[in-house]
């Protein structure tokens, strides 16, 4: 699986900085646009959404999580779909979510999320509850 964009932490003094994910975590991309492997991981095309979060290799096995932190960071990210000024404007959060992870085998991974708390999707009526399967990128 590839990086996630973490949270700065230079000059951040609040309890939002994150440092990333650890070594050997999987990324799981949850997103509007299909992910491609292999190309580095930028913010999505204008319009699209994506959520991301990593799972650290101590938790790499069914069980119940949290997505609000420290272990595993849920991060959301929207870009609106008209330009400005030939950009289109990117807004990001992390979100709070309980993440069932059903299996993870050389596939990928497989889960739901339910309880989803992301302000940012919610006024979109983008509804990230419910099952999914996120395959590896090798």
């Amino acid at each position: 699986m590839v990086p996630t964009f973490p949270v700065p932490c230079e000059g951040n003094t609040g309890t939002g900085c994150w440092e990333g994910p650890p070594a050997d975590s999987l990324t799981v991309h949850l997103s509007s646009e299909p992910y491609v492997c292999g190309e580095p991981f930028e913010h999505p095309p204008c319009g699209n959404w994506d959520l991301a979060f990593s799972i650290p290799p101590e938790l790499q096995s069914p069980g119940v999580y949290h997505l609000s932190g420290p272990a595993i960071v849920g991060q959301a990210i929207e870009v609106d779909a008209e330009p400005v000024d030939g950009a289109c404007e990117t807004r990001w959060e992390t979100f709070h979510a309980t993440l069932e992870i059903l299996a993870v085998d050389e596939t990928g991974v497989t889960g739901r999320l339910c309880h989803v708390d992301s302000p940012l999707y919610a006024d979109d009526d983008i509804d990230l509850e419910g099952s999914f399967f996120a395959p590896r990128c090798e």
